[in-house]
């Protein structure tokens, strides 16, 4: 299975080492806005992208405009959006093929 990811993808992975789930505290619409903003302001900042514009990447259910995630507007966030998409799709090829037949 590894030698079907790309070797940019698994050189990204390495360089940035192991990750974890995380979550914010439970906020109301507006507080996960204000936070958000936040977040994009930093990464611009961080990255200098202050007059530029960026996409945004994510997650997103096939063919649909459904987010499952947003991996955010960083040069690095397309790339991980990938790792995700490929892991998801994985997983759920192999218990596809692995389900039983419905009677």
């Amino acid at each position: 299975m590894i030698e079907t990811i790309p070797q940019e993808l698994r050189d990204h992975i390495l360089e940035f080492g192991r990750v974890q789930w995380g979550a914010t505290a439970e906020r109301t619409a507006a507080e996960h806005i204000a936070g958000f903003e936040k977040s994009l302001r930093l990464t611009r900042e961080y990255y200098n992208l202050e007059d530029v514009p960026v996409q945004m990447h994510g997650v997103y259910l096939e063919g649909s405009e459904i987010v499952m995630a947003h991996t955010g507007t960083s040069p690095n966030s397309g790339t991980r959006a990938r790792i995700m998409v490929g892991l998801w799709n994985y997983i759920h090829d192999e218990l596809t093929a692995r389900r039983e037949p419905s009677a």
